[in-house]
């Protein structure tokens, strides 16, 4: 996981299977709020990364939405093995510092891809973005600095 536009994030039940036949289980569960460490113990901390690494947590970890490549900050969950890709459903609270000028993202999953994220347009239009191209917008806005809470889900292959 990546996040750019400056802000907090506090990754909450995340990385949960959502197939309909069976219970939903929660594979990893990063707070954020307190510490970095993944709550059911089954994957290692978070890492905050860039030349200057955003600070630990402090009611979220807040980047300054630069990509890491020019100087910015990420902030990175380890690899979560167990995760179908084709059944899963990530849920997060967020909150934005300032709109871009154009669309940018407020969190990306991926290393080398953007496999799935959450994105930002001027308008404040909140979009997700899938197989590293693909874009929906939905009719949500942003509001600057307030905490607002997004689920993505992708059952059978198809973002939800």
């Amino acid at each position: 996981m990546r996040t750019f536009l400056p802000g907090a994030l506090a990754l909450l039940a995340i990385f949960a299977t959502t197939d309909s036949l069976v219970a939903q289980v929660t594979q990893a569960n990063y707070p954020l709020l307190t510490d970095l460490d993944d709550t059911t113990g089954s994957y290692g901390p978070m890492t905050l990364t860039g030349n200057t690494p955003p600070a630990p947590p402090n009611n979220g970890v807040c980047v300054n939405g630069v990509y890491l490549f020019a100087g910015g900050q990420d902030a990175r969950t380890p690899l979560i093995t167990s995760l179908d890709t084709n059944d899963f459903q990530l849920e997060l609270e967020f909150q934005v510092a300032a709109l871009p000028a154009g669309p940018r993202p407020i969190f990306v999953g991926g290393n080398g891809w953007r496999w799935i994220g959450f994105y930002i347009d001027a308008s404040g239009t909140l979009g997700v973005l899938y197989n590293n191209a693909s874009f929906t917008y939905s009719s949500n806005m942003i509001t600057v600095g307030t905490w607002h809470a997004g689920v993505i889900k992708y059952e059978g292959g198809v973002v939800q």
